[in-house]
């Protein structure tokens, strides 16, 4: 059987489509590639409203809104940068009704549900609600790569959204 991520319309496909072009824009920063990767997760958010997929698709706008302001295209940039923002409200609001659901025992999902709303709180500038999403986080007994992925995610997002303000100030 052949996939067909371009045409499907399943969300955990979409959603690893938009992983692998994650990960192929680090290695080679192609706006080709940033584009299926921003398509693939806003399909997969579109059919799932997960925050997974919407946390993953929101850090990618705010990466196109750089490339934009780098390449002086500053109307484009507002937008996926604003676009960015919106997502990850959603996202928060998608992912503290998934909470309420959630039994605490679910431990490993419990912890991405919570480094989801930690990651958009961050993106929002909410900073009272990510240093509480961050204590809760530092506080379970999860896996190392666990702590490590979640803190090693919003680094990047911080230099990305410091990176994105400095360049707004040259626009």
């Amino acid at each position: 059987r052949v996939l067909k991520p371009e045409t499907c319309n399943n969300p955990e496909t979409l959603g690893l489509y938009g992983a692998i072009h994650k990960r192929l824009w680090e290695i080679d920063p192609a706006a080709q590639l940033l584009d299926i990767g921003i398509t693939a997760y806003a399909r997969a958010f579109a059919l799932k409203q997960d925050h997974y997929t919407g946390i993953n698709f929101a850090f990618m706008l705010d990466l196109r809104a750089r490339e934009h302001l780098k390449a002086g295209q500053l109307d484009d940039a507002i937008t996926d940068h604003t676009l960015a923002i919106r997502m990850r409200k959603d996202v928060a609001q998608i992912a503290r009704a998934h909470l309420e659901r959630l039994p605490e025992e679910l431990g490993n999902e419990h912890f991405w549900v919570l480094a989801s709303l930690w990651e958009a709180a961050l993106g929002t500038g909410e900073t009272v609600a990510m240093a509480g999403y961050e204590a809760a986080l530092r506080s379970m007994n999860v896996a190392d790569w666990m702590q490590d992925t979640w803190q090693w995610q919003g680094k990047k997002l911080r230099a990305l959204l410091e990176e994105y303000a400095a360049l707004s100030q040259q626009a």
